[in-house]
């Protein structure tokens, strides 16, 4: 037996005698860690190497496709972390659930819950607040920062509001802050200008500034109420409105298009 077959044998020891005694290769006899069979059990045992050895060229190299990738994972959950819990956070597209269906407990965050339609098995839907409270949000931002709440600058607070309740906008700007912890001045007059391009803080997210992280949900809308939230205005208290006639010019625009 070569060196390599060796180090195998000895590596995977319990394995392999697992293997052994299921398939009835093995006689009877295993002593000392040492092996013994018989002639015609020898090209067996050879393939059980090889087997081996598969294996350990496979843990090597990283997966060829999705579905390898998947395999690999399911095999990993179910030998070492049967009851493990895996999260997956802001999921869009059912594929990515798919992809990580793998015996296991989920948890997945999203705005989309036509998403678990894909998966069998028992689903139970969790709703949450449409918005962080202001003491909460606060709160995240400290734990950003390094800082306790009553030490955050008076901008702090300006912030939280801007960010108008969302954990996306305040997270973004928490990290941020982390970085450039003098910029609280500077990251709340973009916030107030709406320069949402120029929030930006690279991270594993498919977007990177904040306006990308918004345009994801108006692209996720179907057509139609996607022209319906391009014709939207949101308009600030006492913010001077058209003239009537405008109005009803627009209006009659909107009419036409929508009678084809």
């Amino acid at each position: 037996m070569d060196v390599k077959s060796r180090n195998h044998l000895l590596l995977n020891h319990e394995a392999l005698v697992r293997d052994i005694k299921t398939s009835y290769v093995m006689d009877h006899m295993i002593a000392d860690e040492v092996l013994t069979l018989q002639e015609e059990e020898k090209v067996k045992a050879q393939n059980l190497c090889s087997r081996l050895d598969q294996d350990f060229s496979l843990s090597q190299r990283p997966p060829l496709n999705i579905e390898e990738a998947k395999d690999r994972l399911r095999l990993l959950i179910l030998r070492k972390y049967p009851r493990c819990l895996m999260v997956l956070d802001d999921i869009w597209d059912s594929w990515v659930l798919k992809a990580f269906d793998n015996q296991c407990q989920v948890l997945i965050t999203g705005r989309d819950r036509s998403v678990t339609d894909s998966v069998t098995g028992n689903k139970y839907e969790i709703p949450v607040e449409s918005g962080l409270a202001h003491d909460k949000g606060l709160e995240i931002l400290s734990l950003f920062v390094n800082m306790k709440i009553t030490d955050l600058p008076e901008e702090a607070d300006s912030i939280v509001g801007e960010c108008k309740g969302s954990p996306l906008v305040v997270s973004l700007i928490g990290a941020l802050l982390r970085d450039f912890p003098n910029r609280w001045e500077y990251y709340l007059r973009q916030l107030q200008n709406k320069q949402f391009k120029r929030i930006r803080k690279s991270s594993s997210y498919d977007y990177e500034a904040l306006d990308e992280a918004m345009s994801m949900s108006v692209e996720m809308l179907n057509e139609n109420f996607k022209d319906y939230y391009k014709d939207l205005s949101v308009l600030q208290k006492d913010v001077k409105v058209p003239t009537k006639p405008k109005v009803e010019k627009a209006y009659q625009k909107w009419l036409a298009v929508e009678r084809g």
